[in-house]
């Protein structure tokens, strides 16, 4: 085994990574995989996943990508970074992922010069920056994986909201009304920056987002709403809509919306009830009337 700057080659996985159960053999190499097959996240045990920030391969890679991607890879969750040991750690192949980055340093603990590596990006049989070993490769003394993109990390609930009143307490026949609602989800600046990284981010996310709000509110006693069947306008961006409905006669009727909400993230949902202003009472909902 070579040795580059008084360091060791390291190829044993961190319990950090995941190993993959692909082996080289005698076959043809399978090369390098699609984007599209390197996993965006990964589920922790808790309400999110987190995102994954590239994968390396370890063993030597080839300028050709068909040729590449050799030997047991490990995929790198965000913010991961190496520990201190004197060993450096072997990049035959790498994928940095959408909106991350990997800094690799010339020296142990994060000293010296570094390079940045910025996603999306494939290198195939990257240089030996700052030496090398294994047969060529390059060859990491310490480095750090970083991500721009963040799932929420909120906890979803659900409610009433005011959207307007209604008065017909002085006609004497039912009359119609019209009325905006607002009806999609209305992103946090923040959680929009983390889906503008690329649709399979964005999709990583909504997927998520929705997902917490079936798996902890489901259908909910506070409005009745089915977090699990939510639509596809409910998960669209956010539009406003002109209503129509009849208010009958002598009556002032606020008009209500079932409202989720997660960190200052909102979903307006379709819903919406219709409730007397006299005397509170729940005249009738959208989803009783359709």
């Amino acid at each position: 085994m070579k040795q580059q700057l008084g360091l060791v080659c390291f190829l044993i996985a961190s319990y950090n990574f995941v190993k993959s159960e692909h082996l080289e053999s005698d076959s043809k190499p399978s090369g390098c995989p699609s984007f599209d097959e390197i996993p965006v996240s990964r589920p922790t045990g808790g309400d999110w996943p987190e995102f994954y920030a590239g994968r390396r391969y370890e063993d030597l890679g080839n300028e050709v990508p068909e040729l590449a991607c050799n030997g047991l890879f490990h995929d790198a969750v965000e913010k991961y970074h190496t520990g201190t040991a004197s060993k450096c750690i072997a990049f035959g192949s790498f994928y940095v992922n959408a909106g991350c980055s990997l800094k690799i340093f010339e020296f142990p603990d994060y000293k010296g010069q570094h390079v940045d590596y910025d996603g999306p990006l494939l290198l195939p049989n990257p240089p030996p920056t700052y030496g090398s070993c294994c047969d060529g490769q390059l060859c990491a003394s310490s480095y750090i994986w970083s991500c721009k993109q963040h799932y929420p990390d909120c906890v979803p609930s659900d409610g009433w909201g005011v959207i307007t009143q209604l008065d017909n307490s002085q006609s004497n026949i039912p009359t119609k009304f019209t009325f905006q609602q607002t009806i999609g989800t209305s992103w946090t600046h923040e959680t929009s920056e983390s889906m503008s990284v690329s649709e399979t981010v964005e999709e990583s996310i909504k997927e998520s987002f929705f997902g917490i709000f079936e798996a902890n509110i489901g259908f909910s006693l506070s409005t009745g709403y089915d977090w699990g069947s939510v639509d596809s306008t409910t998960k669209s961006d956010a539009k406003s809509y002109q209503i129509e409905l009849e208010i009958p006669p002598h009556e002032k009727a606020q008009i209500e919306a079932a409202v989720g909400h997660c960190g200052s993230n909102e979903v307006h949902t379709q819903l919406y009830r219709v409730v007397s202003s006299r005397n509170g009472e729940v005249l009738w909902t959208n989803s009783s009337r359709a």
